[in-house]
Parts: structure tokens; sequence; C-alpha cells
């Protein structure tokens, strides 16, 4: 408003005579200068940020093909084969791929070593038990001369001896002694009782079954324990952290393919190379330009807009001295 008031007041003098009409160009240049200097140093300033775009841009280029050359799966394939011996088949390019899932390479060598145990060791029969049940609880006839414990050996005259006389539901005749059903174990009754035997005789047949598959369990499991990381390698598969050891895991939640480690170990170098060489490229490129990295900006300038730029933050950055004095002077 104020420049706006100076020019009414011109003319009016003007008008009448009082000026000559060449006062007006000199304030208005006066004026304009810092405007100028300002429109000058913004484009100065776009000149070399535009110069800094081109770097950048050649910067993403080397370090691009850099990468392109120097990262490759078939490189990290050969750089693997030479640090992780353990893993056989070593590996090698193209990688080896698996045939089958981790579960049915687990399951056919469940299968085998099944098949092994059951070879060296045959299972009986149900006919075979049933023969060595009744062989076991061969039952007693009348007329023959037995020997048993009553009430599991405790108290007196527990000791049975002598030739079986009778059978009857409740008692055993021996010699001129009975013997109370009662006081006998199912073990025992099995020798005198028809249904008790045959009771006897199919927990025998049942329990003899158990033991086999127990003894066929433990033999699978065993085995499988020891071969099943041997037969993951072979199938092509590698542990998922390069770890000692690692290679011997029966664990199937420790294993992965040969692709799924490449893609994921490809990246992590792919990512720690990018920083690693666009930080050196950068080095190289922005010095032979004549740049330097102001860290107050934390971007790269030219060496003498960085001056400028550091000098400018200085002065903004020192203290008003005047400021103090003409405060003490206005208070006197």
């Amino acid at each position: 408003m104020k420049r706006n008031w100076s020019k009414q007041v011109f003319w009016m003098v003007l008008c009448a005579g009082l000026v000559t009409p060449m006062a007006l160009p000199a304030q208005e240049a006066e004026e304009g200068a810092p405007q100028q200097q300002q429109e000058a140093q913004a484009e100065a300033d776009d000149e070399w940020k535009e110069e800094r775009k081109e770097l950048e841009k050649k910067i993403r280029q080397m370090t691009d093909e850099w990468l392109k050359k120097n990262v490759t799966k078939p490189i990290l394939t050969k750089g693997l084969a030479l640090r992780w011996r353990a893993i056989k088949p070593a590996w090698s390019w193209p990688l080896l791929k698996p045939k089958r899932s981790l579960a049915a390479v687990r399951e056919d060598l469940e299968k085998r070593m099944e098949a092994q145990y059951r070879k060296e060791n045959r299972e009986p029969t149900v006919k075979e038990l049933t023969e060595a049940g009744r062989e076991k609880y061969k039952m007693y006839q009348v007329g023959d001369i037995v020997k048993f414990k009553i009430r599991d050996g405790k108290g007196v005259n527990t000791i049975v001896e002598g030739r079986l006389t009778s059978v009857s539901f409740d008692f055993l005749r021996i010699g001129q002694r009975f013997v109370n059903r009662v006081d006998m174990d199912n073990e025992t009754l099995a020798l005198f009782y028809k249904d008790i035997n045959d009771q006897m005789v199919d927990e025998y047949v049942k329990h003899e079954q158990r033991v086999y598959a127990a003894k066929l369990g433990n033999f699978v499991d065993e085995n499988v324990q020891e071969q099943l990381a041997g037969e993951i390698l072979k199938e092509g598969y590698v542990p998922k952290q390069m770890k000692p050891n690692a290679e011997r895991s029966p664990n199937l939640a420790r294993w992965e393919t040969r692709e799924e480690f490449m893609d994921k170990l490809y990246k992590k170098v792919y990512e720690e190379m990018k920083a690693r060489k666009t930080k050196e490229f950068e080095e190289k490129v922005y010095k032979e330009a004549e740049y330097v990295y102001v860290k107050e900006a934390k971007e790269w300038m030219p060496v003498d807009v960085a001056e400028t730029y550091r000098a400018n933050l200085a002065n903004q950055q020192k203290p008003n001295e005047g400021e103090g004095e003409g405060m003490e002077g206005g208070e006197m």
C-alpha cells in the first residue's frame, strides 16, 4: 500500500512541475533489485539441481549395470558350492528341483523301513499266536497233577499242589483240599475254566500283536531319524539356514527347495550390494563433478553452492550483536 501511495504523490507533484519524470525509473530499479537477485538465485539453483539429476541417473545406471553383471543366481550358486560343501549333491546351476514333497520323502522312507523290518522279523499270524496262547494257558484235566499259588502268595497255605479231583463253578478239589475260585487270579483260572481260558488266550494274541507293532514302530522311527536328512538332501532340498549340522536335521520344517533358498539369498545380496555400490558410485561420480556432501542439508551440492550454503547457515546461527546494545541504550 505504501508503494502505491508514493506513485500517487509522484504524479501529483509531476503535474505541478515540481519534479522531473526521471525520478520514477530510479526508484523502481532500487526496489526491484532484491527480487532480481532472488530470481537469479532460483535460476542458478534450478541449473545445478538439473545437473545433479543427470548425475543421479548416471549413478543408477552404473549401479544397475554392476548388479546385472555381478549379482546373478548362477554366480551365487558357484559361491554356495564353495562355501557349503556339506550339501550333497553339490550346488550347481540350473538348480536341482525336487520331484517329491518333503512329506512324500518321509513317507517313502517309512515304508521302506517298515518293509525291511517285516522282512527281517516276520509277524506271527493270528493262528500262530492263538496256538502259542493255548500252549501258554494249557488247561488241566481231571486227574492231572497240578501246582499253583493262591492269594498272590499272601498268608498261609498259599501253595496248592496235588491231583486235580474235580472242577465246579466255585471250587477246585485238589486231593482232599477245596480251593475257592475267588482266591485265584485269571492267569490261574485260565488253566481250569474254558471261558477264562478263551479270554486269556485272546488277550495274549492282542498283547503279542501290540509288542510286534511297538518294535516295528521303534525300528522305523529310529531309522527315519537317522536317514531322513540324507534322503531329503538327495531329493534336492537344502536347510533354510546355513548353520553347522543343519543338513542333518530330520525336522521337515527346517528344509526348503533350492529355488526358495536362492530367491531369498539373491534378494538379500542384491539389496546389500545395491546400497554398497550406490554409495561407492556416488563418491566417484559426484567428486569427479566437483560436488561435496553437505551433512547439514543431507545432500550433494557443487562445491561453490555448498560453500554459500554453509556461509548462509553460519550467518543465521550468529547472535545479533547490535541488538543487545540497542536495548541497553533504550533503557538509558
